[in-house]
């Protein structure tokens, strides 16, 4: 049970169990509206609820309790043993309807600071989790810190949570870097190359990136930036950008890069052939569960330099250490290095004055630009970690949980 099939980390996920799990298993995908989107395949019959796509609150609790109508009478006809939902919506769908089927919740994020905000829709959230995630069968969590979270601040039972890493196809990933993004875009060799991905909003705080990047531009003349995503801060990024003296490129308007500073990629399907030509990945999310794109540039060999958000960069780039800590300095942990997370004050964007974490992150940047041995060790070790997270292991997590169900 997922919204949709649209881009994004769960999406992915379902789409990989899904055609594992249809080796063993009868599956079955329900989403809310395929309308929504269908950017990844899966196996097994797709069920569609068809609920109003719409703002309007009152017509999406209209949807809401439509869907749960409709969710009742198809666990009562489909006779299944275990449903499994991805998402806040489809997870309270699916244990409010839970009937005599077996229900397992995924949780993708720091629920505590997703919902930090005082708002109507979020508060009712919180109330729901606090309520009635207990009466699920199990919960999954991505990391240490989620489960901690879910335990500490939504009153979940210890032992309903497991903790089930996503999982990553690492050979495709390896095939995919090989193919060109487009023969017109050739990207050399010739320049340092720092890449960021993902949707360009507040919580992945890319502003601080490209500020950073300018103080990196000080002293690296010919370094070029990437960013590859879409979202509503993309205007603004772009002015940012454009407001300290940066040339800019964006992909599918701009005829040529040759001169470009900071080039913007938009959406990528295939967004594996740039990060293989990255000789850093900056991840300067405020907060996260899972993130996807660390493990991916990891599968690609690209030294990854994250913020220590809550929640995963910890348990990926330093697996050892307390997951219940957060630095205050440059960390140069065993698979990447860990840094302070930004203040994340959006009305700050543009601000051109860099603050000292910003500070701090350029000259972390620099350095680790000006050592290749640095760059190579932490390559390596990238790669390295990345198998901890490939399909057959982390798949095999999921299966080892539903045979609890029996």
């Amino acid at each position: 049970m997922i919204p949709s099939l649209a881009k994004g980390g769960a999406e992915r996920v379902v789409s990989i169990l899904s055609k594992e799990f249809s080796k063993v298993y009868d599956v079955e995908v329900m989403v809310k509206n395929r309308k929504l989107g269908m950017s990844y395949d899966y196996c097994g019959n797709l069920i569609d609820l068809e609920k109003p796509v719409s703002n309007n609150l009152l017509v999406r609790l209209y949807g809401f309790i439509s869907n749960c109508v409709k969710v009742i009478k198809i666990k009562k006809n489909n006779n299944y043993d275990v449903s499994i939902s991805f998402l806040e919506e489809m997870n309270i769908i699916n244990v409010l309807t839970s009937q005599k089927v077996k229900t397992v919740l995924s949780i993708r994020v720091y629920l505590s600071i997703l919902f930090q905000r005082n708002s109507l829709v979020n508060m009712l959230y919180v109330m729901f989790i606090k309520w009635f995630y207990n009466k699920s069968d199990f919960v999954v969590a991505q990391t240490q810190l989620v489960k901690h979270d879910l335990i500490t601040n939504f009153n979940i039972s210890k032992k309903k949570v497991f903790i089930i890493p996503n999982p990553f196809d690492l050979n495709q990933i390896t095939e995919h870097s090989k193919l060109s993004i487009n023969k017109k875009y050739q990207i050399h060799n010739e320049y340092p190359v720092i890449t960021n991905i993902g949707r360009l909003y507040q919580q992945k705080a890319q502003w601080h990136l490209i500020r950073l990047f300018s103080q990196v531009k000080e002293e690296i003349h010919n370094a070029r930036l990437f960013i590859i995503g879409n979202g509503e801060l993309a205007d603004d990024l772009v002015s940012l950008t454009k407001k300290f003296g940066l040339n800019v490129f964006l992909f599918g308007k701009d005829k040529s890069n040759q001169n470009a500073d900071v080039f913007f990629w938009g959406q990528q399907d295939n967004p594996f052939d740039l990060l293989s030509k990255s000789d850093l990945y900056l991840h300067t999310s405020l907060f996260e569960g899972f993130p996807n794109v660390l493990v991916e540039a990891m599968a690609c060999g690209v030294p990854i330099i994250s913020s220590d958000c809550k929640s995963g960069p910890r348990e990926i780039l330093a697996p050892d250490t307390n997951y219940l800590v957060q630095t205050e300095k440059p960390e140069f942990a065993k698979y990447g290095v860990l840094m302070p997370v930004f203040d994340g004050q959006i009305n700050k964007i543009y601000n051109t004055d860099l603050d000292a974490i910003e500070m701090t992150w350029a000259d972390t940047v620099i350095k680790l630009l000006k050592n290749q041995e640095m760059r190579d060790y932490y390559s390596l070790r990238a790669k390295e970690r990345s198998k901890d997270y490939a399909v057959k292991s982390v798949v095999n997590a999921w299966k080892n949980m539903l045979e609890k169900l029996r």
